[in-house]
């Protein structure tokens, strides 16, 4: 019995890790595209016709 429960409390502490890992994950991408947006938006002015960017 004693390891039963052992591998249920690993099985509930895969499912909380997972969870959390999923959690953090959509937080990083969210903060990459807020990052990358702030970086766009500076950038925006500098473009030429042709597409290339100036220095």
């Amino acid at each position: 019995m004693n390891t039963m429960n052992a591998y249920g409390f690993i099985g509930v502490l895969g499912v909380v890790l997972g969870i959390i890992k999923e959690v953090l994950i959509i937080f990083l991408l969210v903060k990459g595209i807020k990052v990358a947006n702030v970086y766009l938006q500076q950038n925006e002015n500098k473009k030429i016709d042709n597409g290339e960017v100036e220095e």
